[in-house]
């Protein structure tokens, strides 16, 4: 079992709500892979301000690295 700590938890949070919305809440995580990308790109879009899964990750993780180096995004 892991420890998450202040924006890990944030973003887990955030993501299982997501999926949810998405409509794959009880996904396993070999079943989320296997998700076609035109359709979870479709959901991203439809759901999001992002056109794309991959924009949403690519800002997470600019995000995250952003706020482990001491800056505020």
């Amino acid at each position: 079992h892991e420890r998450l700590v202040g924006s890990e938890m944030c973003i887990r949070d955030s993501l299982e709500a997501m999926l949810k919305t998405f409509g794959y809440s009880d996904f396993t995580n070999e079943e989320f892979l296997a998700i076609p990308d035109d359709e979870i790109n479709q959901k991203v879009s439809t759901f999001t301000k992002f056109d794309s899964w991959q924009a949403m990750i690519d800002k997470a993780a600019e995000l995250y690295s952003l706020e482990k180096m001491g800056f505020k995004p």
